[in-house]
């Protein structure tokens, strides 16, 4: 890129970052600590306006946001760690799943864009190290963050175990490139973990007809299925997801690929269940997570999300 373009995409990288640090810079004043600080100790932030919450209310729910997602997570952590060494967290944010890595014994890259977010994940990944804790601490091994611009990191070579990504590849231009120096940066026999929106494929382009028509879909979805771009969606938002799939299963062995979530997620953001009180709640998405799980297990339908765990 040169010239008018450079200048764009650098104002764009600007912005991205700046969504990012907004959010955490909010959360930071709250008070208190949110899942995307550290699991371990996510605190109840739904009493913060939705705006602040930039569409990812369930997370402000950590009750809701375990039941929803806590296998999902621990298979996730549990792959991630099963070979002792290093780990790289792409798109690591707050630093809450790099945390977790090295709580099990792992020493732990994160790279994320925004300047606050690592400042954040430094400031928790200190405190969970000295904590005397046994629950803080883990079996801590180290981390190590850095503000990269993924669309043109370069990775050292055969460094890594695991590398894992939880909902940041459809925000990379250049994923292409990204995937090549993951492939490159893995161990012979590495894996490369990803949770992501892929979008509706077959009978399941249904659903977001019916969310629109109900008029339950969130401003995030209305973007990713063609509508007016949302006010709350980074710059960089949907970028690349329909590319994910295809640009992964050239260059890696897939070892597991599971798609999730028809409806669970929309409804439970787009009605702002997260917000109720957990008596009603609980039970409540503990029955639409049944209905979604039987629906994408019928093998009728295929989620939207994907939840991969592929090797060199």
């Amino acid at each position: 890129m040169a010239g008018n373009g450079e200048l764009a995409y650098q104002q764009r990288l600007q912005e991205e970052a700046r969504f990012w640090d907004e959010r955490a810079e909010w959360l930071l004043s709250s008070g208190r600590v949110p899942l995307w600080f550290d699991h371990r100790r996510g605190e109840d932030v739904r009493f913060l306006p939705l705006d602040q919450l930039r569409g990812a209310g369930i997370r402000a729910n950590p009750v809701l946001y375990r039941l929803i997602y806590g296998r999902m997570m621990d298979s996730i952590i549990d792959e991630a760690t099963r070979n002792k060494g290093y780990a790289l967290d792409l798109g690591c944010g707050c630093g809450w799943l790099s945390l977790e890595m090295a709580r099990h014994g792992m020493d732990v890259d994160g790279y994320d864009l925004a300047p606050k977010q690592i400042e954040i994940a430094i400031k928790f990944a200190r405190e969970a190290q000295e904590s005397a804790e046994p629950l803080l601490h883990g079996d801590f091994g180290s981390t190590n963050y850095q503000v990269v611009d993924l669309n043109h990191a370069v990775l050292e070579a055969g460094k890594y175990e695991a590398v894992v990504s939880m909902g940041a590849l459809h925000h990379i231009q250049r994923l292409d490139h990204l995937l090549d120096e993951i492939h490159k940066s893995l161990k012979p026999g590495g894996r490369f973990l990803f949770y992501e929106y892929v979008g509706y494929s077959g009978l399941g382009k249904l659903f977001p007809l019916g969310f629109k028509m109900a008029g339950a879909v969130p401003k995030l979805l209305r973007r990713m299925t063609g509508s007016a771009r949302a006010v709350e969606s980074s710059a960089f938002e949907g970028v690349s997801h329909g590319q994910i799939l295809d640009l992964v299963q050239t260059r890696f062995s897939v070892q597991g690929m599971e798609f999730l979530f028809l409806f669970l997620p929309v409804v439970v953001s787009g009605l702002r269940i997260y917000r109720l009180p957990h008596t009603l709640s609980v039970p409540l998405v503990r029955s639409l997570r049944w209905i979604d799980g039987a629906l994408t297990g019928s093998g009728i339908f295929r989620g939207p999300y994907v939840l991969a765990v592929v090797r060199k």
